[in-house]
């Protein structure tokens, strides 16, 4: 159900981060990131007609059994590009949510941590329904924000941001989860970078520790429903549960 050019994009992504990468490692990488436990020959036999079209466009380079980033990447790029601004432009729903800026206050005009315990929030709610995609640096309203406030308050480049936001899943998530089934890219829409994350549906029930409102730490459990993020009471859980991952 997926484009090819998000597809695309996985496949660069897994072979620029391992500059470069065999037929067989790519596929089960792209195929653990989407959120597949395991590698049907029919996933297999189109991640193998997909590169060999990306191989013919230029995309990516034969090298023995290696492949690795071609000069028609950079074509790729502005292609996805436009297809993130479409991809923004259908607005939130059940798995799409948009949020300005990760730490950076907008109305305070200061850091507020309070607001990354939304973003953790956002993604525990997909992860314990069918997975979604969350855009930082992008407004309610589809807007393009960018993440130059996050980047200045969280020690001012791209690297640090990236940093942060994968400790901060690895700490509410553990780091196995993390790896398999979050991943963080950072497109350009109209000259502006924002943040895309990827996040593929839990195997079992994720529940995060988040301050109640009291602010103290408590383990809490959200689903997505509609276009928003809603926790479950104790009594909910079971049931959604049972439904959910007992099949």
């Amino acid at each position: 159900m997926l484009p090819p050019s998000e597809l695309r994009t996985a496949i660069l992504d897994v072979v620029d981060a391992n500059f470069g990468a065999t037929q067989d490692q790519v596929i089960q990488a792209v195929s653990r990131l989407l959120g597949f436990k395991s590698t049907s020959q029919t996933l297999r036999d189109m991640f193998i007609e997909l590169m060999e079209k990306m191989i013919a466009d230029g995309s990516l380079i034969q090298r023995s059994n290696i492949v690795v980033s071609g000069p028609g990447a950079a074509r790729a790029a502005a292609h996805v590009a436009g297809f993130v601004e479409a991809y923004i432009q259908e607005g939130e729903s059940e798995r799409l949510e948009f949020k300005q800026t990760l730490r950076w206050d907008v109305q305070a005009n200061a850091p507020n941590k309070k607001l990354e315990e939304v973003v953790i929030k956002t993604v525990a709610a997909f992860a314990n329904s069918m997975g979604g995609v969350l855009f930082i640096g992008v407004c309610d309203d589809g807007s393009i924000a960018g993440l130059e406030p996050d980047y200045r308050c969280l020690g001012g480049n791209r690297d640090k941001f990236e940093l942060h936001l994968t400790s901060l899943f690895g700490s509410h998530f553990g780091h196995a989860f993390r790896a398999s089934k979050i991943r963080v890219s950072f497109p350009a829409v109209n000259g502006c970078e924002i943040c895309r994350v990827d996040v593929g549906p839990a195997a079992s029930q994720i529940i995060v520790k988040l301050g109640d409102k009291n602010d103290r730490p408590v383990e809490r459990f959200f689903v997505r429903t509609g276009n928003s993020s809603q926790e479950l009471s104790v009594s909910q859980i079971t049931e959604y549960v049972r439904g959910r991952f007992n099949r």
